[in-house]
């Protein structure tokens, strides 16, 4: 075992005498922070760096430093470990040494501060509708909502859910809500959880495809006097193109067959954000998309 670093590990042997063997090349490795129920092999060791590490550690020792070395689980304790912050470095090989190694910068695994057991989301007719239940909150400020068209590369916030919790700290199980309205055809989907001091958590991520919209390409958007409305799927009825400013005021309506290609032209309407809505003959909704006119 040549060229090889071994920092910050527990070493247990139950069968061999040495829980590293350098073989009759020897050892060249820095073999530093580590806790071993045995010594190193007393020979071949003239090359090696061996420092701030325990040797013929006991189980006593182990449960005292680790949350339940007999279960196997080595998380340090976060409170009252011996191995947190009391390491020293001798720089050479003594298995005597008295002494506890610090076993790096992540010490012990805390609990999350936002336990979140569901993340869900099914598509509705006016937009993607997305649930997630928290089972306990701690210095929560609430969630980002970001979402993917471009088959999960790219991720966009598009809205923010402060917590329900009271100064973002809770034991109860919330749940949450948040709809998606611009009726993306397909889309990914995932959860920033963001505390007070900063600290950000991500969710998992889900993937959403609408049954109620077709897949479309909207172009060029910001636009300045007309857009393209490119369908995708293949539509043979008469389909109705609105678009409304953001005070819902109806400033386009104009029903006509399906094309795979309709322009649109707005050159009256001042700049701002519009909302593009196509529907069917029975008044089923398509899509449902904002564009920019700058």
């Amino acid at each position: 075992m040549n060229y090889v670093n071994i920092f910050n590990n527990v070493l247990l042997s139950n069968t061999n005498q040495y829980p590293i063997e350098g073989g009759n090349a020897g050892i060249e490795n820095k073999i530093i922070n580590n806790i071993m129920n045995k010594t190193l092999r007393p020979s071949n060791l003239d090359e090696a760096i061996i420092s701030n590490n325990i040797f013929n550690a006991t189980g006593a020792e182990l449960n005292n430093i680790f949350v339940n070395a007999s279960a196997g689980d080595f998380k340090l304790k976060s409170t009252a470990s011996n191995a947190i912050d009391k390491g020293i470095s001798v720089g050479i090989y003594d298995e005597n040494v008295s002494g506890l190694p610090d076993l790096g910068a992540i010490e012990y695994v805390s609990a999350l501060p936002v336990s979140l057991t569901i993340f869900s989301g099914k598509t509705t007719q006016t937009g993607n509708l997305l649930k997630w239940v928290t089972q306990s909150e701690t210095n929560n400020e609430g969630f980002a909502i970001l979402r993917s068209v471009d088959g999960g590369l790219n991720f966009n916030q598009i809205g923010f859910v402060p917590s329900q919790s009271p100064n973002g700290n809770s034991s109860k199980t919330y749940n949450y809500t948040f709809l998606d309205s611009e009726l993306p055809a397909k889309a990914f989907y995932k959860l920033l959880q963001t505390d007070f001091n900063g600290t950000i958590t991500p969710s998992n991520i889900i993937f959403l495809k609408s049954d109620f919209v077709v897949e479309s390409n909207i172009y060029p958007n910001p636009f300045t006097n007309e857009i393209n409305v490119s369908l995708n799927n293949e539509i043979n009825n008469v389909l109705t193109f609105s678009i409304f400013d953001v005070n819902g005021k109806l400033v386009y309506n104009k029903s006509q067959k399906a094309l795979i290609n309709t322009r649109i032209g707005l050159q009256n309407q001042p700049l701002g954000w519009y909302i593009l809505t196509v529907t069917d003959f029975n008044g089923k909704v398509l899509l449902n998309r904002k564009v920019l006119k700058k």
